[in-house]
Parts: C-alpha cells; structure tokens; sequence
C-alpha cells in the first residue's frame, strides 16, 4: 500500500500515446498525490518535464491533445532536395530531420512556467546525491559509449554544470528516434531516443526513500502478450530489434515488486509512431490511462 501523498514518478516511452501517461496522471492527482521526481523516456520525458515544470493534468490534456507532431519533422536544406538529398543528410548528419523546432516549441512551453535549465527545477533534498537533486531526470541512450544517459544526473562527466543545462535540450535528447531525428551530440558522444536501452527505469529512484510509481503504456505481462509472424528478412530484423529493445526493461519487469509499482495502461493497437493519430483515438488512449490508474489504486486500498 502506498505510504503518504509523496511519491516519484516514472513514465515510459510511447510516442503518441504518451496522452495516456497523462489519464493516469490526472487520476493519481485527483487522489491527492504529489510528485516529488520524475524519471521519463521518449514520450514520458515530455510529459515528465511538463509535470516538472508544475503543469496540472487539466493543462497537460490540453497540450497533448494539441502537439504538432507534423512540425516536428523540420527539415534542413540539404533534407529538402528528396531522396538523395535525405541520404545524404542520414550518411552526414545521422538523422532526416532537425529537431530545433521541438526544442524551441519544448522550451517555449517551460517558459510559461519560468522553467528553463535545470536550476530552475532543483530539489531542496540534502540527503539525495548533489547531482540528482532535479525534479526531472531525462533518458537517452549514449550509443558511443554504450550506456543509458540520466539527464541531468550525469552531465558533471561531461564538464557540464547541471544548473546551465536547458531542460529542452535534454528532453530533445530522449526523442531522439534513431535516423529520423540528427542525434544529439554532448561533448563528441551521441545520445539518442532512451528506448534504445531503457524505456521504463522503474528502479532509477534506489537512492529515495519516496515510494516510485510506473505509468507504462502496455498491458500487464502475460495479460496480452503479441506474435510477430517472421516472413522475411525485413519481419526477421524488425523482431529482433524489438527483443533486443524489450529485454533490458522485462528483466525489471520479471520482479514481483516492479510490477505492484507499475501501472500497466493497455493501449490496444495504437502505434507510437502514428503520427496521424485521431481525436476519438487520443480519447480512447487518454480514458485507458485513467482507467488503469483507477484500478491500481483501488488494489492499493
């Protein structure tokens, strides 16, 4: 049973679906609880700043069900010259497209809150470790050196000062779907979309002793496990991708006591990458997500 009104949050990646993260949100808010930190990836790192920054569930509804998922996909100069010229850009730049609007639409967003670099959301917690003392913690994936980047948690290794860090910035790193947006560079490495090695760190709070609660956009293990018919080479690579993407977080998820901290939201069919996404659909994503809050909660009572 969960103890007192504080808790950490952490919200998986989902792309689209991340409005469900939101249904949940609101529903543990509406019970009165407060979150003290949240750890997000892709999707959850998005709507974890926002929860950062002190948007309420009522505001955070209201962006998700207006985010401009076309814009994201600004293109340079180079990317506008068709095929060739979108090869070019993935042979040089590693990435179709820019993502300096997301950046700038992110922070712009931080702005109403007056939240803009991590100082702005530190934590006035002496018994935490100096640098995880954020409201936020981002996930990416550092592919040079083969490990999952905790924004800000682990920019000192960098020479980089937390507190001058804008959260836009990490948040844009999260994002970062490999080839489809330029990956962020932090001092010579490339960080990329968090999913690549952790899309739901449900243990990443081991140094609080605040109860962590996980929102994942999935249902309960083994309540609606899916087949990937293998018919082809390209079947055959997009199933192994997917093993290799799944495996890191399952292996958290085979812990009983990860999955009492988990909310499971089953989001049915809906793709994160279906970019065109319907209003009637985000509804059903959005009432999944407080649909499932409702129940754990009510396990807990």
């Amino acid at each position: 049973m969960l103890k007192g009104k504080t808790l950490n949050l952490v919200l998986a990646g989902g792309g689209v679906k991340g409005i469900a993260l939101v249904g949940a949100i609101e529903v543990l808010e509406q019970a009165g609880y407060k979150v003290n930190r949240v750890a997000g990836t892709s999707a959850g790192a998005i709507v974890g700043g926002l929860v950062a920054a002190g948007f309420r569930s009522d505001e955070l509804k209201l962006i998700l069900q207006e985010i401009p998922y076309t814009k994201f996909r600004d293109e340079s100069l180079l990317d506008r010259l068709g095929l060739p010229g979108k090869a070019t850009s993935l042979l040089l730049e590693k990435g179709i497209y820019e993502g300096d609007f997301f950046c700038e639409w992110y922070d712009k967003l931080l702005g109403q809150k007056n939240i803009h670099t991590f100082s702005d959301i530190r934590l006035d917690a002496p018994d935490l470790p100096k640098n995880h003392r954020y409201k936020l913690v981002a996930l990416a994936s550092n592919i040079s050196r083969g490990k999952l980047a905790r924004l800000p948690w682990d920019l000192p290794d960098f020479g980089i000062d937390p507190d001058q860090q804008l959260v836009s910035e990490a948040v844009r790193a999260s994002i970062s779907i490999p080839f489809f947006y330029e990956p962020v560079r932090l001092r010579g490495d490339y960080l990329i979309d968090g999913a690549m090695l952790s899309n739901f760190a449900i243990n990443i709070f081991e140094d609080d002793d605040i109860p962590t609660i996980g929102i994942k956009l999935s249902a309960e293990p083994g309540a609606a496990d899916r087949a990937y018919a293998i018919t082809g080479p390209v079947s055959y690579a997009t199933a192994v991708l997917r093993t290799v993407l799944n495996s890191q977080d399952q292996i958290h998820l085979n812990d009983p006591q990860a999955i009492k901290q988990t909310i499971f939201v089953d989001t049915n069919n809906v793709q994160g990458t279906d970019f065109d996404i319907t209003p009637m659909q985000q509804v059903v994503l959005y009432e999944a997500g407080r649909a499932a809050a409702t129940k754990y909660l009510d396990k807990q009572r």
